[in-house]
């Protein structure tokens, strides 16, 4: 079998792989670094309307099923401050070990780099999928909150409560 370079796989210098491995882990960065981002955008959509919704729930008439909605709300904000807390990560920093690539020769110093990069991103992968669970769950408990307040609006309006 032939590469598109005419040389057989055996015939490749493995740098050159990774050197293709390490461009396609520095175009998937960003992009996943730009998901995370929104999720953060997500999380302060969710602590701002979660604030606005719980004082005006308050604000409502005096009914004592009425702090549920409000507590309900309290909890969807507190979901989204915590997706907002900051994660550290493992980062490909060339300084972590610089006195050891230094050491190495080319491709032992590059696989080290690449090696740090990939981590980094799965990383950064695994705290995307960490955020999508409790966002959802938080916008829920917002919605939640709202239903309960509209309902027991109504029903305290009609005068069954």
């Amino acid at each position: 079998m032939r590469l598109r370079s005419g040389k057989t796989p055996d015939q490749v210098e493995p740098a050159e792989q990774l050197k293709l491995i390490h461009d396609e882990i520095g175009r998937q960065r960003p992009l996943l670094l730009q998901r995370i981002g929104s999720m953060h955008t997500r999380a302060s959509i969710l602590v701002t309307a979660s604030g606005i919704a719980s004082v005006l729930q308050a604000k409502q008439p005096d009914i004592g099923w009425q702090y549920l909605s409000v507590a309900m709300g309290v909890c969807a904000a507190v979901i989204g401050l915590f997706s907002l807390r900051p994660q550290n990560g493992a980062d490909a920093m060339a300084s972590k070990s610089m006195e050891q690539r230094l050491e190495a020769d080319l491709y032992d110093a590059h696989k080290s780099i690449v090696d740090d990069a990939a981590a980094s991103l799965d990383a950064d992968r695994e705290h995307l999928n960490h955020l999508g669970k409790p966002l959802g769950f938080g916008y829920g408990l917002l919605a939640a909150s709202l239903l309960t307040s509209i309902i027991l609006s109504a029903l305290h309006y009609f005068e069954f409560i």
